[in-house]
């Protein structure tokens, strides 16, 4: 077996894509385990919740950049949705958020060298979260709009999705693609990495789906490693963990049309209400001018004029209270729908963690 490099893959994101960044976790994970790409790289995922340390006495984004340098990534994955993050200078300079800062400090350094860093693009579009900040979204709008302009600021490609499913499969297959059209440089070579220390430290991929590869030496520049065990419960969680993902990306497909729904009753709602209490004056007006009238030419239908008119204006207005009680209704089920479906998302992304985390130790 050939020398193992060792690739970086930085993802940044505002907060709002908590569960995105755990699918492209998942996604390098299957491509760890795909044989073009196992037999010559490991692929190591860089989130700044798991390599920051909480250190202090110093800015946020120091920290990050201390245990994760984005400049000497391979790829960096940026994902935006309802929010832009919270804005900082550093260096002089101001940004909108970190993720911004990063996709900046990464998109330059790929500027200079036309090579790695290389820098992935991508939007979520499926409806904000109902509690989602106005002026977050606005700031999320201005960033894009400078790929769009005549003299855009930026240039490239940039890509949409609406489900965790959906950029799972898309970090797959891009980073594939990716790493196929530009093969990772061996500076970050993880046996000359090793060379450093007295020993390797245990590589672990899963390989055809239950076999367990651990790296076991170095020899010269190559990593030995051996096949230890086919673990069928490692390939059972491994199937719980998909099927988990599944139902996960269906709950994503109901959350989004469920908030479409909600956002047109909110449309509905908001245009009909002020149409509807309109008219409602203008037949009350018009009821009563034409009982006057009739008061007026001294009728003797008059009396009978102005009861009818009386029962047809309260009928009206009790329709047009029932319409809008049901509209209310009708948003507060679409509201109910939407938080079930959060808290059925969130049971299931906690059963993945568990998983996940049974898997880990299947593959100590």
């Amino acid at each position: 077996m050939g020398a193992v490099q060792r690739v970086k893959i930085f993802v940044s994101s505002p907060s709002d894509l908590a569960a995105e960044r755990q699918a492209i976790v998942r996604a390098i994970e299957r491509l760890n385990r795909q044989a073009s790409i196992r037999e010559r790289f490991v692929l190591d995922v860089l989130l700044y919740e798991h390599e920051a340390v909480p250190l202090q006495a110093r800015g946020a984004q120091s920290v990050v950049d201390t245990f994760m340098d984005v400049r000497t990534s391979y790829a960096v994955i940026c994902l935006f949705w309802s929010r832009m993050g919270t804005s900082f200078t550093h260096q002089g300079e101001s940004y909108r958020s970190g993720t911004e800062y990063e996709f900046l400090t990464a998109y330059r350094e790929h500027e200079k060298t036309n090579a790695a860093p290389y820098v992935l693009l991508y939007r979520k579009t499926a409806p904000p979260p109902a509690n989602a900040d106005p002026t977050q979204q606005a700031e999320v709008n201005a960033f894009f709009r400078q790929f769009d302009s005549p003299n855009a600021r930026f240039r490239g490609l940039r890509k949409s999705f609406e489900t965790t499913g959906q950029i799972e499969q898309m970090i797959y297959e891009h980073l594939d693609k990716l790493i196929a059209k530009y093969p990772p440089s061996p500076i970050d070579n993880l046996a000359t990495e090793a060379t450093q220390n007295d020993s390797l430290p245990s590589l672990r991929v899963s390989v055809g789906g239950d076999n367990v590869v651990r790296g076991t030496q170095i020899i010269g520049n190559t990593v030995q490693a051996t096949v230890v065990s086919e673990d069928p419960a490692l390939k059972r969680v491994e199937n719980d963990i998909r099927k988990l993902e599944q139902q996960g990306a269906q709950m994503d497909r109901a959350l989004g049309e469920s908030q479409r729904k909600l956002q047109n009753l909110r449309a509905r709602r908001s245009n009909r209400t002020p149409q509807q209490s309109g008219e409602t004056l203008v037949l009350w007006l018009l009821l009563i001018g034409i009982s006057a009238g009739f008061f007026i030419f001294n009728s003797p239908l008059s009396p009978f004029v102005a009861a009818g008119a009386l029962v047809a204006g309260v009928i009206w207005t009790q329709r047009r209270k029932q319409h809008k009680q049901d509209a209310n209704a009708a948003l507060t089920q679409a509201e109910n729908e939407i938080r079930q479906i959060n808290q059925k998302r969130q049971q299931t992304m906690n059963m993945i963690r568990v998983k996940e985390e049974e898997k880990e130790k299947l593959l100590l």
